[in-house]
């Protein structure tokens, strides 16, 4: 996925037949993302590999590991993009998305669930404080 949004934005028109300068590229910032989740994608490949992720038994044996892991993450995130954003301030449903997310695959370790709330606390004071204040976007 990143390595498609590199490629998206590296083809986007750059607008320089306007007299547009290179930083305000239409496709510099998801460029930069995109290369961003391209490099994570690689690494946590990599340490999965290492870990046994293909071997039998190995990192991917217990179910929260394997496909019921990836089926709770897109439930939960799908909970957040429909359920809470634009239905609660986008603070608070960052907030509660950052908490919940942590508590449920930190479970059984309590002292790490603990610490969800205040990683859902500054996760979400950045997030808002990014977009509103740096990027200048609305948010809902």
């Amino acid at each position: 996925m990143g390595g498609a949004i590199v490629a998206g934005s590296w083809t986007m028109d750059r607008l320089e037949r306007h007299g547009a300068a290179l930083y305000s590229a239409p496709g510099l910032v998801p460029g930069l993302l995109g290369l961003v989740l391209l490099v994570m994608g690689v690494l946590l490949g990599v340490r999965a590999l290492r870990e046994g992720a293909l071997r039998s038994g190995g990192a991917g044996a217990s179910l929260r590991q394997g496909w019921g892991s990836t089926a709770l993450v897109l439930a939960v995130s799908f909970g957040y993009a429909v359920g809470l954003v634009g239905h609660a301030p986008f603070w608070l449903a960052t907030f509660l998305f950052v908490t919940a997310f942590i508590a449920i695959f930190e479970y059984p370790a309590l002292r790490r669930m603990a610490m969800a709330p205040l990683y859902g606390a500054g996760t979400s004071f950045l997030v808002t404080y990014l977009f509103e204040a740096v990027f200048l976007v609305r948010l809902p």
